[in-house]
């Protein structure tokens, strides 16, 4: 059963690294010069068909050197620190099983470790190995909602689990792709709103483990 206090210190990590993410993104977003794979020619940062990924380049479609590359990357790096902070705290404070523990605090790890570098030429190797890693932390997760009561969080995660799903069947069958940029944002929003409310939950009060 993890401390209150470091529970508490776990959750401060995660709140203050999406709120670095949101800021730094919509700087990002702000600075973008423009260029999508819809619209090449496209002024600006398209909420609707520019991918996030597109912020991370330091090179746009046009061709146009992207100054908002160097923050979207620091916004990554804290979105990837942020679920991190998570997957420690969800482990330590709901899941007393060593083995099943460190399952999910390592595969959470080496998830958002190769997240990290989704903006480099590893681009399509890092999203499969992320993706794999994540899959396996959040079965863990699952397993454990399960038997737990947290019923609207066992529900919601299914729901959010269900949707990464389609987003990958949509990137890799190139099926709905047109839609894939403006869903890769709700599901992106899905998932930080469920984390921030389940951080609270979990670091307002000492949670007995399963």
């Amino acid at each position: 059963m993890l401390k209150k206090s470091v529970a508490q210190r776990l959750a401060i990590i995660i709140y203050v690294g999406f709120c670095f993410f949101v800021c730094l993104y919509f700087y990002a977003s702000i600075l973008y010069p423009g260029g999508s794979q819809h619209l090449s020619q496209s002024e600006g940062f398209d909420w609707f068909h520019n991918y996030w990924c597109d912020l991370m380049s330091a090179e746009t479609v046009k061709g146009i050197d992207n100054p908002g590359a160097p923050f979207a990357i620091a916004a990554l790096v804290c979105l990837c620190v942020s679920i991190t902070g998570f997957f420690f705290l969800f482990s330590e404070t709901l899941i007393k099983k060593p083995v099943l523990k460190k399952i999910i605090r390592m595969s959470g790890l080496l998830s958002m470790s190769n997240a990290v570098f989704i903006f480099s030429s590893w681009h399509h190797l890092m999203i499969i190995s992320s993706s794999v890693f994540a899959l396996v932390a959040l079965v863990g997760i699952i397993m454990v909602l399960y038997r737990s009561n947290y019923t609207i969080y066992k529900w919601s995660a299914a729901l959010i689990i269900l949707v990464l799903i389609a987003l990958n069947v949509m990137y890799y069958s190139s099926y709905g792709l047109y839609y894939l940029p403006f869903a890769q944002k709700v599901a992106m929003a899905l998932v930080i709103l469920w984390v921030l409310f389940f951080s609270m939950l979990l670091s307002g009060k000492t949670s007995k483990a399963i």
